[in-house]
């Protein structure tokens, strides 16, 4: 799940033309970017998971999930309505 997290964050800042090398670029691209098109602070909670992976709870982990998914969600749908845009230019 965080690893989906980054990598379709990843994605979005590719086809926005910023091209992050790091998991840390991508993070801090996503919130310095896009706090007005989706919820940032869900990509800054999976950094923080990420980078105490393994002091990390399941419980933790698990109710990550829920919130995991809907970010996923929120930027499939802002890159479906930027792409929307561009076909009509």
């Amino acid at each position: 799940m965080i690893d989906r997290i980054f990598q379709i964050s990843d994605w979005c800042s590719i086809y926005n033309g910023t091209w992050p090398k790091t998991k840390k670029e991508i993070k801090d691209n996503i919130i310095s970017q896009y706090t007005d098109d989706f919820d940032t602070k869900k990509i800054k909670e999976a950094y923080e998971i990420r980078k105490k992976w393994n002091k990390i709870t399941d419980v933790k982990l698990e109710s990550y999930f829920p919130i995991g998914i809907q970010y996923i969600q929120e930027v499939v749908e802002y890159m479906i309505k930027k792409n929307k845009k561009n076909e009509n230019k």
